[in-house]
């Protein structure tokens, strides 16, 4: 639920942060001014009555509400290209677009270069037929983090409004044609953040280039209003964000040294497993096989990351096929690795010869149904931190969500019971060296619960007790702490089944069935005398030569409750 976060409290569109707040009553005194909330306001702010809420308000209400449900973060969409385009865009009156980028100073980052944010535009306005000569009144603002969400009230009927007009300045306190800034914040409309562009009938369009320096560090937005009260208007040109390391945004430049970083360690991996597999290729199991796969799909993942973004940053611009071969490897390495941990914990080729028809349509289900989710997911989220997604992509990235919370969710269950399981079977044939095997398996995936609940709970507490751009330095560490304990965990399972001389020590052998102790089978209660067996029933005893106990043959049985086992004659049978 972090994406369905990033995605409400960095839209464009403002109807995204509010939709339902209550209507202030008539008989309520109206306030001339807003009091702006500090940056360090965690509680809920309940409008009073009478009294309209800014958008600042209103997005910190819905931001903290949905921070509260934050359960894990994940890494699909990296970086909004720093050159944003934008073609024949249409804002009517009292409509706003923004966009942000986190920008970094020369002092403060690995590059020389100066920052800037270069603008780039054309603004043409819709002329009515009347032949009024009106001129159309246009806003552009740039301004950093600090001042985000002090521009703007929300009405009575719960939209955002960003312009006064003639009714608005005894209640508001604001001057006409001008935006409805917080009170505190009125330095957001003037130089050097702040441009008002007046487009008269005879030039009937007007163009506006101005570079905006940089001089703190942080998430800057840019924000184009129209104040006109009548015309729309037509914007045509670019938004330029650049930093003295390149074009990538500032908290994103973190992932280049990461994913580089992490090829390497996926190189390493990769060399050693070669090695090993090369060296017992005539004993490799079906388990070794797909963790090459796994090993193989988690190169190219990170390999695709880190080009793309050293693309990013010298260009601008995305390289949408490396990012599409990027998600479709991350979605494909997770989908086999849960898929592989899941028929691991089962027994495959440990315990049970084959996992049978049901069970292997079930687990192929639930792959194919992750790896769909997953898909829609990345690709839905990643055209939405561009800007290019429309209302239906919207509710698709929001409702995909939940299915994929559920799919995992079954995935972690899955995993577990069937470890508990095999593990009680191996106890149960007294398998010596499998059952280490299992047990450290079952140690690793605990270990990396643990370490999960912790990070999921300092991220949720840290969510919830402040505002979300403060942490623009360190929220790449999150994701990377989930690409490193996947690697740690990928690393385990390569240590545990690692291909050896003795490789087939784990493989399944029918013979294990037959070395299950006889009192394992009986469940009467049995007294040995003087090498007689004694089984008790009721008020009959019956006797048994325990001479004659090896020659006996034991009887048929299943160890797995499976449906498929029990329809169909095991091999040995």
């Amino acid at each position: 639920l972090l994406h369905l976060h990033a995605h409400v409290h960095n839209s464009t569109d403002p109807q995204l942060h509010c939709s339902a707040l209550p209507a202030p009553s008539a008989a309520g005194p109206v306030p001339t001014k807003r009091t702006p909330l500090p940056l360090s306001h965690l509680q809920a702010h309940e409008p009073k009555e009478g009294e309209r809420t800014s958008l600042r308000d209103c997005r910190d209400n819905n931001a903290r509400m949905l921070r509260a449900w934050v359960v894990v973060a994940c890494l699909a969409a990296l970086v909004t290209a720093a050159v944003v385009e934008f073609e024949e865009n249409e804002i009517l009156p009292d409509e706003s677009v923004q966009y942000r980028m986190v920008m970094d100073t020369k002092n403060s980052s690995h590059g020389s270069h100066d920052p800037y944010i270069q603008m780039n535009a054309t603004f043409e306005p819709y002329w009515p037929d009347d032949g009024s000569d009106t001129d159309v009144n246009i806003w552009v603002l740039a301004y950093h983090w600090a001042f985000e969400g002090s521009v703007g009230v929300i009405d009575s009927e719960g939209s955002p409004k960003y312009c006064c007009y003639e009714d608005d300045v005894v209640e508001f306190g604001c001057r006409k044609g001008h935006p409805i800034v917080l009170e505190g914040y009125e330095n957001v409309t003037k130089a050097p953040m702040g441009k008002q562009i007046i487009i008269d009938r005879q030039s009937k369009s007007k163009e506006y280039n101005h570079r905006y320096a940089i001089g703190n560090p942080g998430p800057y937005y840019v924000q184009i209003i129209n104040c006109d009260e009548k015309q729309g208007v037509i914007v045509d040109g670019s938004v330029t964000f650049k930093n003295p390391y390149g074009y990538l945004s500032g908290d994103v430049w973190y992932y280049l040294p990461f994913f580089g970083f992490l090829s390497i360690l996926y190189v390493g991996l990769g060399l050693y497993w070669a090695f090993v597999s090369v060296k017992y290729r005539k004993l490799l199991l079906m388990v070794q096989n797909c963790i090459a796969v796994v090993i193989v799909l988690g190169l190219v993942e990170c390999l695709t990351w880190f080009f793309e973004l050293s693309y990013a940053n010298d260009t601008g611009t995305r390289n949408w096929a490396m990012i599409e071969i990027a998600i479709a490897s991350s979605v494909l390495k997770r989908t086999v690795s849960r898929l592989l941990v899941v028929v691991v914990s089962m027994g495959y080729g440990v315990v049970k010869y084959d996992l049978g028809r049901t069970t292997t349509m079930k687990v192929a289900l639930i792959g194919v149904a992750y790896f769909a989710c997953s898909i829609i997911e990345s690709s839905v989220e990643i055209q939405a931190k561009e800007g290019e997604i429309n209302e239906f992509e919207s509710f698709l990235a929001t409702m995909i969500t939940f299915p994929l919370a559920l799919i995992d969710t079954i995935f972690y269950w899955w995993i577990f019971l069937s470890l508990m399981k095999t593990i009680q079977q191996l106890t149960v044939r007294q398998a010596t060296v499998k059952l280490l095997l299992y047990k450290r398996f079952f140690y690793v995936l605990v270990v990396a619960a643990i370490i999960t609940t912790i990070v999921v709970v300092f991220r949720l507490i840290q969510a919830v007790t402040s505002y979300p751009d403060a942490h623009w330095q360190t929220e790449w560490i999150y994701d990377a702490i989930w690409h490193l304990l996947y690697y740690a965990i990928l690393v385990s399972i390569a240590v545990l089944w690692r291909p050896t001389e003795n490789n087939t020590r784990y493989a399944y052998t029918e013979s294990e069935d037959a070395e299950i102790m006889l009192e394992e089978v009986t469940t009467e209660p049995e007294i040995v005398l003087d090498g007689v067996v004694q089984r008790n029933k009721g008020e009959s005893t019956q006797q048994v030569d325990s001479s004659r106990v090896d020659e006996m043959t034991l009887p048929s049985f299943s160890i797995d409750d499976d449906d498929d086992f029990l329809d169909e004659p095991s091999k040995m049978e």
